[in-house]
């Protein structure tokens, strides 16, 4: 094309004199968009989406911090990716007591934990683009090094954390036969579980662990097609020796095969999965709880109830019986004319976890008065359950004394 050539910018039909954030914004350059000469013009259109970041509590990278194996005395590196975050998180690497083989929960203060917080100058920051990771380095590694660790991260609106271990390195022995090195499977019954009835909302983990002569590859499928992700895990991992399904839908019913292969061979297993509708059911509760308490006059007390399953949410009250109330043979729906007193709200704690719901009641300052019979009563629109147990006053063993000595 003839020189000179003039290159012109519109957005929206109007020439683009600037931004805001960039008020020097040259729109005369070739990487813009409308060019013309004395021959003539030609332009091109692009269309601009901007997405809003999301709020979100910090959502890590399944599968790290990934399980480390290392020599005494070198150094070990674990590694913690958040995928997305609302705001820049916080990163905490906690290293666990070693009669800690799993994290099932944290709370969000992290106190009363049997766990120390790794000192900070042992950290390194990632960052690539909105995505933030932390990694931690555990120099000239002795055996109490060893251990479950946590990566915990959190921003202003929630929290999340993913677990691995540290373990002592052996160095493998070397095979004598060829047919030794093709993977196997780690657990023989893996071949025995190919049948999975699952809740709608929970979660399940699929296991495929195997052994043999690294590097291991790891393959799922759904349904005889590569498993790429879901709707509601986008970031699914789905190289890695497990799958985990979180939050199940109806729609994710169906055969799950892992394949498992290295450059001696490969093997797979097939998981089916079914996904069970929300049953319609009345509360039901466990058994061993509440549990009989026994307390010192002027001391707290604590009773807990937990709802294994509800088809919806459950309405917990917490019942105080007269003292000639020992057991309950029976609780009418309408609770009318009955015995006892109605625990004030105020005195209750609830939580869920998943579809599991509970209660726990403190009672404060314990007086004569408060000794008896409680009973926790778990109801929804479908029906109702309960359970009682005895608070009773705790006598503290005398010390016998010391036998006289014969004469």
């Amino acid at each position: 094309m003839a020189p000179p050539l003039k290159y012109t910018w519109l957005k929206d039909g109007k020439l683009l004199k600037g931004r805001r954030l960039d008020p020097y914004l040259n729109t005369s350059i070739w990487y813009l968009n409308l060019v013309s000469n004395r021959y003539g013009s030609i332009n091109h259109t692009y269309t601009v989406i901007v997405l809003g970041k999301p709020r979100t509590r910090p959502i890590l990278r399944e599968g790290l911090p990934e399980n480390t194996s290392v020599e005494i005395g070198k150094n070990a590196t674990m590694k913690c990716l958040a995928v997305a975050s609302g705001t820049l998180p916080s990163f905490r690497w906690l290293k666990w007591d070693k009669s800690f083989t799993f994290v099932s929960k944290i709370k969000d203060n992290l106190i009363e934990g049997p766990y120390r917080p790794i000192d900070l100058r042992y950290y390194h920051s990632l960052q690539s683009g909105d995505e933030y990771g932390s990694e931690v380095t555990i120099t000239n590694v002795t055996e109490d090094d060893f251990g479950l660790y946590t990566c915990y991260a959190s921003n202003h609106i929630g929290a999340e954390y993913n677990s691995a271990f540290l373990s002592r390195y052996v160095r493998p022995t070397t095979p004598s036969k060829r047919d030794t090195l093709k993977p196997v499977f780690s657990d023989p019954d893996t071949l025995r579980r190919a049948f999975k009835a699952w809740p709608a909302s929970r979660s399940v983990k699929l296991k495929c662990d195997a052994k043999g002569t690294p590097p291991l590859k790891y393959t799922w499928l759904k349904d005889g097609e590569l498993l790429k992700g879901r709707r509601l895990d986008p970031y699914l991992n789905t190289s890695i020796w497990y799958l985990k399904l979180k939050g199940l839908a109806p729609k994710d019913a169906g055969q799950y095969t892992c394949i498992v292969s290295n450059r001696y061979g490969s093997i797979n297993h097939t998981y089916t999965v079914r996904v069970q509708d929300k049953p319609r059911t009345r509360p039901i509760l466990r058994k061993d709880l509440p549990e009989n308490t026994t307390v010192e006059i002027g001391k707290n007390a604590t009773m807990k109830c937990h709802a294994l399953f509800s088809g919806t949410l459950p309405d917990f009250r917490w019942l105080k019986w007269d003292k000639s109330v020992t057991f309950l043979s029976k609780i009418e729906d309408n609770l009318e004319n009955a015995p006892f007193k109605l625990i004030d709200p105020q005195y209750y704690n609830s939580w869920q976890s998943g579809d599991e719901y509970g209660s726990e009641v403190t009672i404060t300052n314990v007086t004569e008065a408060d000794f008896g019979l409680y009973t926790c009563y778990a109801s929804n629109h479908i029906g109702a359950e309960y359970r009682s147990a005895l608070l009773s006053r705790y006598v503290r063993l005398t010390t016998p004394s010391k036998r006289g000595k014969k004469l």
